[in-house]
């Protein structure tokens, strides 16, 4: 996989292409700990005439009894349980275990090598306390670096609309005939 990665050295701003491999495996223990230390867990109360219970990450202590008959005989259930909610950064890791294009892995990383904000959750430990175990899960290996001063004159040159993070500029000039021959 690609991911583009952006630094400044003084008043000259550089873009990065890197190779990333993924150790999914550690990942997914990653996954497994946020989930565990790191949730809130609320606790629902309702009425209603049905027993379904949707929308929600994950549900334990789940009680439904019946609570009442209305006069046209459809039962009304008292519905409790506890909802586990998960951190967003574990629908982030999800998103890449299950489905690893590039945009999923990129999305990830921004969050995790960029972030200046932490999410808040009502337990001891911080998912941010997680964030170095992430990184770790990728190897990130720079190929090239170049000025974005170089790359836009590359562009304007080739009159190329590019997006770094998609490697739309990359793809563009890999399909480019006369570029293949340049090689």
């Amino acid at each position: 996989m690609i991911y583009y990665s952006f630094s400044k050295e003084g008043n000259i701003m550089f873009v990065t292409k890197n190779k990333v491999t993924l150790n999914m495996d550690n990942l997914k223990k990653v996954r497994d700990d946020i989930k565990n230390n790191c949730s809130r867990v609320i606790h629902h109360m309702y009425y209603s005439p049905s027993t379904r219970i949707n929308g929600f990450d994950e549900v334990t202590n789940v009680s439904k009894e019946i609570n009442s008959v209305r006069e046209d005989g459809i039962y009304i259930y008292k519905i409790e349980f506890d909802e586990i909610k998960y951190p967003s950064i574990v629908k982030q890791i999800n998103d890449v275990i299950f489905s690893p294009r590039e945009t999923k892995v990129t999305i990830l990383l921004d969050n995790i090598l960029d972030t200046k904000e932490y999410e808040k959750t009502n337990i001891k430990n911080r998912v941010e306390d997680y964030y170095e175990d992430i990184r770790k899960c990728f190897y990130i290996r720079p190929i090239a670096t170049l000025p974005i001063s170089t790359i836009n004159a590359v562009k304007e040159f080739f009159n190329i609309e590019s997006d770094f993070r998609t490697g739309k500029l990359d793809s563009t000039l890999k399909r480019s005939k006369r570029f293949k021959n340049i090689k």
